[in-house]
């Protein structure tokens, strides 16, 4: 029986192990898509989840089908991007400029 809870115990303690692995290699991916995207203007396809992007000028940026859910855009520029498919599900676009200029 004494074997059996360590046992559990083993397990749970690898469990938490992998699940927090697992938190900081998306928390890395996503730092690196936010400096791509600051860098190149784009980032089609990719994770952005919970990203701090206030205030960001990103105008013309192509964002298509990436993940943007929980994000930050509060005044971010995005006049003129492609969000065609962007999951901006629980983002914060309050002040965003996301329309484009017509002449």
């Amino acid at each position: 029986m004494k074997n059996n809870q360590v046992s559990l115990h083993m397990l749970y303690a690898l469990s938490s192990i992998l699940l927090v692995s697992n938190s900081l290699h998306a928390m890395v991916e996503v730092q690196q898509n936010v400096e791509k995207l600051l860098k190149t203007k784009s980032c089609q396809g990719c994770n952005l989840k919970g990203a701090d992007l206030s205030f960001a000028d990103l105008p013309q940026a192509n964002l298509e089908r990436a993940n943007l859910r929980n994000t930050k855009l509060n005044g971010a520029d995005f006049n003129g991007s492609g969000l065609s498919f962007a999951d901006l599900e629980g983002a914060d676009l309050i002040w965003s400029i996301t329309f484009q200029d017509k002449p």
